[in-house]
C-alpha cells in the first residue's frame, strides 16, 4: 500500500495523518481579521507540526493533486524542466550562486523532528473556506526516506534551495 498522505479540512483544525493512521504531521489553523483603512483582511494562519522522528520535506503543487500516484507527483515537481534546468538540477549543483524561487515551481521545506512551519494565507476579498480548500490540495509532502526513494541525492542537496525561514506569507488574490 502506498505511503500516501491526506488532508483533511475543516474551518477550525486541519489534520494531516498518513494511510497508517501515523499522526506524524499535524496541521492547526485559525484565522483573524482586521482593516487597514476601508480594507478587509482576513489572515488565515497554518500551523505545520512534525511530531515524527523523521525529516519531511513539503512543497506547493501547481496543479491540483488528484489521482497522481507519489512517484509522478515528485517526478513532477523536482523533474520538470522550467528555463534551463529542473529544480533537481538546481537543487545538486554546488554551482549555483543565487537562488530565489517560485512558490508554485521551486519551494522546498524540509521541516526536522518537533519543528514547526507556519503558513500565513491573507485575503482581501473572497471567502475562508477557499483558502482552505487551496491549501488541502496544493500542500505536498512526504518523509525523507520514502522520498529518497525517488530522489537518491535529496540528502545532498545543497542548501540554497531549501527554504530557510519558519514561515511564509502568500496573498491568496496569487496563488488562487
Amino acid at each position: 500500500m502506498k505511503n500516501i498522505l491526506v488532508l483533511l479540512v475543516s474551518l477550525s483544525f486541519l489534520s494531516c495523518k498518513s494511510q497508517s493512521k501515523n499522526e506524524s504531521i499535524v496541521i492547526y489553523n485559525n484565522s483573524f481579521d482586521y482593516y487597514i483603512g476601508n480594507t478587509h483582511i482576513n489572515m488565515e494562519k497554518f500551523t505545520i507540526k512534525n511530531q515524527s522522528k523523521n525529516n519531511y520535506w513539503f512543497w506547493f503543487s501547481e496543479t491540483e493533486k488528484t489521482s497522481k500516484s507519489d512517484n509522478l507527483i515528485i517526478k513532477e515537481h523536482f523533474y520538470k524542466i522550467r528555463g534551463d534546468f529542473s529544480l533537481y538540477h538546481i537543487a545538486v549543483d554546488a554551482n549555483v550562486g543565487n537562488y530565489v524561487p517560485d512558490v508554485l515551481t521551486g519551494f522546498i521545506k524540509c521541516l526536522k523532528p518537533n519543528d514547526t512551519f507556519i503558513i500565513y494565507i491573507y485575503n482581501t476579498e473572497g471567502d475562508l473556506y477557499k483558502k482552505n480548500d487551496w491549501l488541502a490540495k496544493h500542500l505536498i509532502y512526504y518523509e525523507e526516506n520514502y522520498l529518497s526513494k525517488i530522489l537518491p541525492s535529496i540528502r545532498s542537496f545543497t542548501n540554497i534551495t531549501l527554504y530557510k525561514e519558519n514561515y511564509i506569507i502568500l496573498p491568496y488574490e496569487l496563488i488562487k
